[in-house]
């Protein structure tokens, strides 16, 4: 398939299956069009689950493209970009996960952020961590100490 164009007028099991044989044939080529899809909310919720990990999966070790979704202006997509930094820990993107909480994110964003970084294991981002110990919301402090818990196990 070269183009999802048709892909909101089909039914959610074409769809599905739609989405399965993209991920299945790796077809990086259409992440413009899936990310497009699912940013504008419009599917049925089994079906927007499943962009969701279509997207997630081929967005492996593809730094340069989870850079540009963490750039991106939809929430939804920044959102699932940052956790698949956290899943294949592109250095390229460690630095600008940490620009991301020095310009202030939002708190969900933040907590985000922190579980992200703490999949690095890197002890440079202990002061990083250490800055969150204190945090108000207890899911961003939980990330900050597993991070430095994360970075301790690595060390041994």
């Amino acid at each position: 398939m070269a183009s999802l164009e048709k892909f909101r007028e089909m039914d959610m099991v074409e769809q599905i299956g739609v989405l399965e044989d993209i991920k299945g044939l790796d077809q990086v080529e259409l992440l413009p069009e899936l990310i497009k899809i699912y940013s504008a909310e419009e599917c049925d919720d089994a079906v927007d689950e499943m962009l969701y990990f279509t997207i997630f999966e081929l967005l492996d070790h593809r730094a340069e493209e989870i850079l540009a979704g963490i750039d991106n202006g939809n929430r939804r997509i920044r959102q699932l970009c940052i956790r698949k930094a956290a899943d294949v820990t592109p250095k390229e993107v460690k630095k600008r996960l940490v620009k991301e909480l020095d310009e202030g994110e939002d708190q969900e964003m933040v907590s985000e952020i922190i579980r992200a970084l703490s999949y690095y294991k890197d002890p440079g981002l202990a002061p990083v961590f250490k800055r969150y110990l204190d945090h108000e919301d207890p899911t961003v402090v939980s990330w900050a100490e597993d991070g430095l818990d994360f970075i301790r196990e690595s060390l041994k």
